[in-house]
């Protein structure tokens, strides 16, 4: 059987680029060599499992291995739309997935290609349009016939994006469904994470610490260092007016982690709260310098 490992291998780079990661620090990061790690990339080398879990972990991509190894296809539509999506491509990549929809139709993927299709016409903001609202209903057909992680990450990724359109109802009513249905701890925590950013919208703040502070327990202990960083900024924002003070300690352990991890991003989101905390806390000096760095990462040398 032909493994897609240039297909695989470009959608890596292509994640690692858009996270201003380089190879050597993603080596770093994973113990895996910068030069194997290159041929990953370069469709040389097919990783094991194991090796493809801390890539994937790393740069916070979902893991499904069902998924991943296709043999009809270079990869599945589903990770195409969510992994190698890019706005400057989002009608390329509608156009691929409408050329890929019969040999789908004929598989056990037909759901994943509804999901994908509804995923990018959604991006593309057609939100409510008679065809995005057809494909849901779909959607809503096919879950029957999947189960087990297949079942799971459907609820799953149908959850966030409800809780993209501001669905937050439905957003937790599938998310709720998907953690029923999920058994991976890693799998567990992401739906726990969103979950407290829907019960943030719900303005139920307790509610959505203690579930924030299960997810990131989870991501800490199996080393999802990126989904971490996020879930810790989810909570200075639960902190930020009430206490700021215990907003401000979070946000500098956080920028402390990126510079450690070279991770600009993350860097940037804690400099914003951090700038908010200091003028929550009447420093307005300290504000102006954490206003200042996040100019400097905005505008850092590429």
């Amino acid at each position: 059987m032909e493994y897609p490992k240039k297909a695989l291998g470009v959608m890596l780079r292509h994640n690692r680029i858009d996270q201003n990661i380089s190879l050597r620090t993603l080596a770093q990061r994973t113990g895996i060599s910068a030069m194997y790690l290159s041929d990953v990339e370069n469709g040389v080398q097919r990783p094991a499992d194991y090796t493809l879990r801390k890539l994937f972990s790393e740069l916070a991509l979902p893991y499904d291995p069902d998924l991943i190894w296709q043999p009809e296809f270079s990869l599945a539509p589903l990770y195409q739309a969510i992994l190698d999506f890019r706005m400057e491509v989002r009608d390329q990549l509608a156009e691929q997935l409408n050329a890929r929809r019969e040999s789908l139709m004929a598989s056990c993927h037909c759901a994943q290609f509804l999901l994908a299709r509804w995923i990018v016409q959604v991006s593309r903001g057609e939100n409510r349009s008679a065809e995005t609202l057809a494909l849901k209903a779909s959607l809503m057909q096919m879950e029957a016939g999947l189960e087990g992680t297949d079942l799971c990450w459907y609820q799953l990724y149908l959850g966030i994006h409800e809780k993209a359109l501001d669905e937050v109802e439905s957003a937790l009513h599938w998310l709720i469904q998907a953690a029923k249905s999920g058994q991976d701890e890693g799998v567990k925590a992401l739906i726990d994470y969103h979950h407290a950013d829907c019960l943030i919208r719900l303005h139920q703040p307790q509610s959505a610490l203690l579930m924030n502070q299960r997810a990131l327990d989870q991501f800490s202990h199996d080393g999802y260092f990126v989904r971490a960083i996020h879930t810790r900024i989810h909570q200075i924002d639960l902190f930020l007016n009430d206490e700021p003070a215990h907003a401000q300690a979070l946000a500098l352990r956080v920028r402390q982690e990126a510079e450690q991890f070279q991770c600009p991003h993350a860097r940037l989101m804690a400099e914003e709260r951090l700038a908010l905390a200091a003028l929550l806390l009447n420093q307005p000096e300290a504000a102006l310098a954490h206003a200042q760095a996040c100019v400097e990462v905005i505008h850092r040398p590429a």
